[in-house]
């Protein structure tokens, strides 16, 4: 199964004004659950502090 991932426009608007050591660190959590999208129940946990 492939998965493709869509941004919104509010996403793309707040993206562009990151901190590139920031973009960088969303870039990689973004391919990581692309490759394994079970994981993501951890992402969660991890951003609801």
């Amino acid at each position: 199964m492939t998965w493709a991932v869509l941004q919104t426009r509010r996403f793309s608007r707040q993206y562009k004004k990151l901190h590139d050591n920031t973009a960088f660190a969303v870039d990689a959590a973004i391919d990581e659950v692309t490759q394994n999208p079970d994981i993501h129940e951890n992402f969660y946990r991890d951003l609801k502090h």
